[in-house]
């Protein structure tokens, strides 16, 4: 039987909602990926609903997959302390948001090195360069990356907002479990 998708509370996301620092997603889970269209046809690809036996349009261009390796999508991860509050400068709120990260990649059994995306949101144009020296002493490897600069994040005192993907290889023994 495969395992469960599991929530993982990293006790960040709890200071400004209700909802999870990150989920993890057990190897051979369906995930939802955007369909590409078929190149001969200019089509949404179709899926099999299961439960009918019978084609049925992929909806807003999503369609199932499924992974031989487990997924940790982390959720929006700030800069806040775990008292919840901010740090005063953007390098040390930069610093606790890696920090933040790196908690919730243990908590779903996953490293660094694990991480496959990273997108970032900033709310200065100053603190790129911070932000890149940062990102840069934290993560070794390349991961697909992309960074915007935004007006202002849920919480207006926010500076930075981290979010990444990773993905966790599972050995044939696992996946079989």
């Amino acid at each position: 039987m495969a395992a469960a998708t599991q929530f993982i509370d990293a006790r960040v996301s709890r200071h400004i909602g209700t909802y999870s620092d990150a989920v993890a997603i057990p190897a051979g889970a369906t995930q939802v990926a955007r369909a590409r269209p078929s190149p001969a046809h200019g089509r949404r690809p179709r899926s099999l609903d299961r439960s009918a036996g019978t084609p049925c349009a992929v909806s807003a261009r999503w369609a199932p997959t499924r992974s031989r390796c487990g997924s940790h999508v982390l959720s929006g991860t700030p800069g806040l302390r775990p008292d919840g509050t901010r740090p005063e400068d953007f390098a040390e709120e930069a610093r606790q948001a890696s920090d933040n990260v790196c908690q919730t990649l243990r908590c779903a059994g996953a490293e660094l090195n694990d991480i496959v995306q990273v997108r970032s949101r900033l709310t200065d144009l100053d603190d790129i360069d911070a932000y890149v020296k940062l990102r840069k002493d934290v993560i070794s490897h390349r991961p697909a990356y992309m960074f915007v600069v935004v007006p202002q994040l849920i919480r207006p005192s926010l500076c930075l907002e981290i979010e990444f993907a990773a993905v966790v290889a599972h050995s044939a023994a696992e996946q079989h479990e």
